[in-house]
């Protein structure tokens, strides 16, 4: 669910960078804390460029945190399956 919420943010740090080299603005303001502040494009860009990375990062990081997971209870599941056999049912609906 967490790596599904960080999507949308990348994608809007997709578009401000395109936007910003479309060159439709001069300037940026962006977001620190509770208010905006004016920065110059290439101040901008940079931060764009870092949270973008910072967000992909930390999605792959999440992205492999469920695929141990996974892994895991695909692990329990056998395990409980060969100690109780077809008296459960572990698949969800």
């Amino acid at each position: 669910a967490r790596a599904r919420a960080r999507a949308p943010s990348r994608i809007i740090l997709v578009f401000l960078r395109d936007k910003m080299l479309m060159g439709e603005e001069e300037g940026a303001r962006v977001m620190v804390g509770e208010v905006f502040v004016a920065v110059s494009q290439d101040d901008a860009s940079a931060m764009v460029a870092a949270q973008t990375a910072e967000l992909t990062a930390q999605q792959k990081d999440m992205q492999g945190q469920l695929e141990k997971m996974e892994a895991e209870l695909q692990d329990l599941k056998a395990q409980l399956y060969a100690k109780f056999g077809k008296s459960i049912n572990l698949e969800s609906e």
